[in-house]
């Protein structure tokens, strides 16, 4: 895990624990846009974390 992650987790912001919000404190685009900052290989295992969470549902 790479620093850069360190720092993508730091700039997220807060949730709170029972996800009781009307809207998602940040858009699609702007996680996308952080999540391009990670190494390649940092983006790679938060893609296949992706992809197995969606063949759960």
């Amino acid at each position: 895990m790479s620093g850069s992650y360190y720092g993508l987790i730091a700039s997220l912001p807060y949730l709170p624990r029972d996800l009781s919000l009307r809207r998602l404190p940040i858009s699609r685009q702007a996680l996308k846009l952080r999540l391009k900052a990670l190494s390649l290989t940092d983006q790679e295992q938060i893609n296949a974390i992706i992809e197995f969470h969606q063949q759960l549902w």
